[in-house]
């Protein structure tokens, strides 16, 4: 399959601008000892580079090291490159997009400003429209269960990385 890949990739000659400013995605990030939180990123477009300042969310960041698959640093990471970015500010969703922005000032502002608009997108969804509503769901949950006869396990996942638990409760 990776071999048919590549050879369609020769074939249509599928290049990712490399000039752009970087983009990517989130694998999975963790809070190391003596790091503070990493991820571990997908750079999909542009080229990622020692002192980019990245938003993600919530949180920012300015590379401050970059490690390749073998843990070793490097400068750059061009398109389609695995790296680990150090030095977030806090722990990104794992699936989420990362860019790159001007300076790490812009950065930490439109993640104060994406916190902002998740607590106010959260505080609405938490308001209960009608009570009655509510319940009568929570009655109709309870309906469901007892006609489909299916038993119930509360589980609780702990895994190291919150991409490992989050891949765990989607297939459990």
């Amino acid at each position: 399959l990776l071999e048919m890949i590549m050879l369609q990739s020769e074939i249509m000659e599928l290049k990712a601008d490399s000039q752009c400013p970087a983009q990517g995605m989130i694998i999975e990030t963790q809070k190391e000892i003596g790091r503070g939180a990493t991820a571990s990123v997908i750079v999909q477009k542009g080229t990622l580079k020692v002192g980019d300042s990245l938003v993600c969310g919530a949180c920012y960041s300015k590379v401050k090291t970059l490690l390749n698959d073998q843990n070793k640093p490097i400068k750059k990471a061009p398109p389609s490159t695995p790296v680990k970015v150090v030095s977030w500010s806090g722990t990104p969703e794992s699936g989420t997009i990362f860019k790159t922005v001007k300076d790490e000032r812009t950065a930490k502002q439109q993640a104060e400003q994406n916190q902002y608009n998740l607590k106010r997108t959260q505080e609405e969804k938490s308001k209960p429209a009608n009570e009655k509503k509510s319940t009568s769901a929570l009655e109709q949950l309870f309906e469901n269960i007892e006609k489909n006869k299916k038993k119930v396990f509360k589980v609780i996942v702990r895994a190291d990385v919150y991409g490992t638990a989050e891949a765990l409760a989607a297939s459990l």
